[in-house]
């Protein structure tokens, strides 16, 4: 009877284990979906943040705008490391001011103003490349930079 139930048990998990599995390859079919399923399970950490928001640049900017925000307020709390802190604050107040860049009527003066501050306050690398990037596509259109 012991073994019956060892075996019944065993069976049960493997059982589990498969649906678990099951469940999470259709999160790995899509990026969208990947990341919904990382704020659910991180909701207080800003990268799944940022990355959820890259998803929704192009179909619900008003949405992917609120999610910026939202990781910037997160990386900005008591406790994070100086590493988190810089890279969620930095990385979405870069990407919140492409997306208001991208944005119909979008105001590109300020746009290009936090991409400045955020690559002066937190000098990560990365961000100059973006912020050189952005400064020649202001001037190629006309418009100028600080």
């Amino acid at each position: 009877m012991t073994r019956l139930l060892l075996r019944v048990g065993g069976v049960l998990l493997v059982a589990g284990w498969a649906i678990g599995s099951a469940t999470r390859v259709q999160e790995w079919t899509d990026e969208r979906r990947l990341w919904a399923a990382a704020v659910r399970e991180g909701p207080s950490k800003p990268r799944p943040l940022i990355n959820y928001a890259n998803t929704l640049t192009h179909t619900a900017p008003d949405l992917a705008k609120t999610y910026y925000a939202e990781a910037i307020r997160l990386a900005e709390q008591p406790g994070r490391t100086g590493a988190e802190r810089t890279v969620g604050v930095a990385i979405a107040t870069v990407n919140a001011a492409l997306l208001r860049m991208d944005t119909p009527g979008g105001d590109v003066t300020l746009a290009v103003r936090d991409i400045h501050q955020a690559t002066d306050r937190y000098r990560v690398a990365e961000l100059r490349q973006v912020e050189a990037w952005v400064d020649r596509r202001v001037i190629a259109l006309g418009g100028s930079v600080p």
